[in-house]
Parts: structure tokens; C-alpha cells; sequence
């Protein structure tokens, strides 16, 4: 999911996902926190995504350093960072 400063966040799914009502749930699990690089210092991780390879996770992230251009969007640029523990990140 994403937070209110379009961050990135890990949530759990409360209860059976057989159930099609357990779909309206989740709760929060850790909210993760990308490098702040010289392309994201306005909006840090837009549209982020995460997978795990090779006991590593990977996030991919969209960043600006303005919001103006692009009917308000800015000029995104993509990240790419990698994490063992989903704290610490480093960028690739």
C-alpha cells in the first residue's frame, strides 16, 4: 500500500483470503522509507513496488524534485534500492 506522503507500506490482510470480506482489510505492518537521492527530494517513492530475490527485497520507486510540470506530476524518475531487513537501503 501506499501512506498519505506516498510512501511505501507493508500490510497483513486481516483474516481468511478465501473470504471475500477479509479483501476490505489490512493492517499496517512496517512503513519503509527509500534513500531520499537527488531525483526524489519532493515526492520520495511514488508508485513503489517490492519483491524478494535471493533472500534479498528489492524496491522500485518513482521520485521528483518538483510538482509543477507534467499537469502536476513532475518529472518522475525511477529508483532502484536494495534491503536485507527492509530498513536499510541501499541504492543500485
Amino acid at each position: 500500500g501506499t501512506n498519505r506522503r506516498h510512501l511505501p507500506v507493508l500490510l497483513k490482510m486481516q483474516g481468511d483470503p478465501n473470504s471475500d470480506s477479509s479483501w476490505g482489510s489490512f493492517k499496517p505492518v512496517v512503513a519503509l522509507t527509500p534513500p531520499k537521492q537527488s531525483f526524489n527530494t519532493n515526492s520520495i517513492a511514488n508508485a513503489a513496488s517490492i519483491f524478494k530475490f535471493e533472500g534479498s527485497y528489492y524496491l522500485l520507486y518513482a521520485g521528483t524534485t518538483e510538482s509543477s510540470s507534467h499537469i502536476g506530476r513532475g518529472n518522475n524518475k525511477l529508483g532502484v534500492a536494495k534491503s536485507d531487513d527492509l530498513l536499510n537501503w541501499i541504492v543500485l
